[in-house]
């Protein structure tokens, strides 16, 4: 076998290890994709030091999707209680 067959049948064969290693990860083209977003949000966000944790492996980007996950989950915003407003409203109408 030559050097380029050697060298094609071991990157063949990291492959699926690669893959399965990397299983919990998302590309920055698949993020901006699942969040609707274009690419260069996704930069900007990094520069800016906000968005989602990243873990940079040379100049490849790659998001954890559980810290993806979380990171969505803290901008939830929960809706204002409907007592709270009726508590203000009264507050106003005796002033």
């Amino acid at each position: 076998m030559t050097d380029t067959a050697n060298a094609m049948t071991m990157t063949a064969q990291q492959s699926p290890a690669s893959s399965a290693l990397l299983s919990g990860y998302l590309t920055e083209r698949e993020l901006a994709h699942e969040l609707g977003r274009d690419a260069r949000t996704l930069k900007r966000w990094r520069a800016a030091r906000e968005g989602p944790a990243w873990v940079a492996i040379g100049r490849k980007i790659l998001y954890r999707r559980s810290a993806v996950q979380d990171w969505l989950a803290s901008r939830e915003v929960r809706p204002v209680r409907a007592a709270s407003c009726r508590t203000a409203r009264r507050r106003d109408a005796v002033r």
